[in-house]
């Protein structure tokens, strides 16, 4: 993966990045770098929803507030107030895993992302979320 690429584009989303597990720590230290706040979930230690709730709850740094569903993510993720930072980085590994987990509902969960992205391009705020499958 070259890292620079993932940084220098100046368009938010949400990206496969196949060899995200190889390259985290490169990309954690690099976002650091650049003070743009890394979090990543193995989905490995995800059992289901809620578990991904409480990971995405305990990983970004999200409020005690937080209500644990697709709704008050999404309010959380334009708001990041409670976390400044220059940009926000979230990886997904063995995201395989989560997709089979969560079923229709990870198109939910990528649209959620998508919706935070676009909404911090327009403050021109770093945000992606990669996924490694």
């Amino acid at each position: 993966m070259n890292t620079d690429r993932i940084f220098q584009s100046g368009q938010n989303g949400v990206y496969i990045c196949p060899s995200l597990r190889d390259d985290l720590d490169i990309l954690r230290t690099h976002a650091l770098s650049k003070k743009i706040k890394c979090y990543s979930i193995n989905a490995l230690f995800i059992p289901n929803r809620s578990g991904l709730f409480r990971a995405l709850h305990e990983v970004a740094e999200l409020p005690d507030y937080f209500g644990h569903n697709f709704d008050a993510l999404e309010e959380c993720l334009l708001d990041y107030s409670f976390a400044p930072a220059s940009g926000y980085l979230f990886a997904f590994t063995h995201s395989k895993i989560l997709r089979d987990m969560l079923g229709e509902e990870y198109a939910v969960l990528t649209a959620v992302f998508e919706n935070a992205a676009a909404n911090w391009q327009k403050e021109g705020v770093f945000f992606k979320l990669l996924t490694d499958e």
